[in-house]
């Protein structure tokens, strides 16, 4: 069966979620799909799991050496049959309809290139928090800016817009997400599934837990050179101040300052 989808998964030590991310994925309502795990130099029982989950033929494992993210999506996906790139997490989970509704959505419009979804927050505890999206191209492209609103492991893409716009970029590493969509939106619009069909887990040990200011001075190096590009007005660097006052005054401070200005939020 050729696939229409492909679903790339990175996994690195993921051996108490794995399990649930791939079912959650082998059990979607479209079936014309693949599912590419790519184990990233996993030290614990992750290969053991995945072995257990290879009955179904769609479950296909790549292992490589401890090389990061970035360089697990681009092998996964350069292997990739599928028309259109689905991301997914190892520590993530998603309902049966996601991929059938993002695909809908991609073919009914040629000018889409990335289709993110709403999603819900899953707490240690199990409390789900829902996210909610812009829910056009136009509000989509000017939150974006701000930051970076999607759930990395929400989005479906054409693999043709992907090897167009050149794949993940190792120097964006933390936020090539991020980076991706603005080249992505090159090409094409961005569209939503408004549907809460994806759930991201918190937890310390996530990407944005552990690299909170790394990420937030690539994000002014990507936000200032949008705006050398022309793509945003200079009037858009009132979107820098906060994510400026993160890296040079630290997180603790802003934390003062919150609760200081008894604000909900202040970053």
């Amino acid at each position: 069966m050729q696939p229409v989808v492909s679903v790339v998964m990175p996994a690195y030590n993921a051996e108490k979620t794995i399990e649930e991310a791939v079912v959650s994925i082998l059990n979607q309502d479209l079936r014309e799909i693949e599912l590419i795990v790519v184990d990233d130099g996993s030290t614990d029982q992750t290969g053991l799991v995945l072995a257990r989950l290879q009955a179904d033929s769609r479950l296909r494992v790549l292992t490589q050496k401890n090389a990061g993210v970035v360089a697990a999506l681009n092998a996964g996906i350069a292997v990739a049959a599928g028309t259109f790139i689905a991301r997914a997490d190892a520590d993530d989970y998603y309902s049966p309809s996601r991929l059938s509704l993002q695909r809908s959505v991609l073919d009914a419009d040629p000018r889409v290139s990335l289709v993110y979804t709403d999603f819900f927050k899953v707490y240690p505890d199990g409390t789900l928090t829902p996210s909610t999206t812009p829910d056009n191209h136009d509000d989509a492209m000017t939150s974006l800016f701000r930051g970076n609103f999607v759930m990395h492991s929400s989005v479906m893409f054409r693999r043709k817009d992907f090897i167009q716009a050149g794949g993940y970029r190792p120097e964006w590493k933390h936020i090539e997400d991020w980076e991706l969509w603005f080249r992505l939106t090159l090409l094409g619009k961005m569209a939503r599934v408004g549907d809460g069909v994806s759930f991201l887990r918190v937890h310390d040990g996530s990407v944005s837990a552990k690299h909170e200011i790394f990420q937030a001075k690539a994000g002014l190096k990507l936000r200032w050179s949008l705006i050398q590009s022309q793509r945003y007005p200079v009037s858009s660097m009132v979107h820098m101040i906060r994510p400026a006052l993160k890296v040079f005054v630290g997180k603790h401070a802003l934390s003062v300052a919150r609760k200081v200005l008894g604000r909900k939020r202040y970053q």
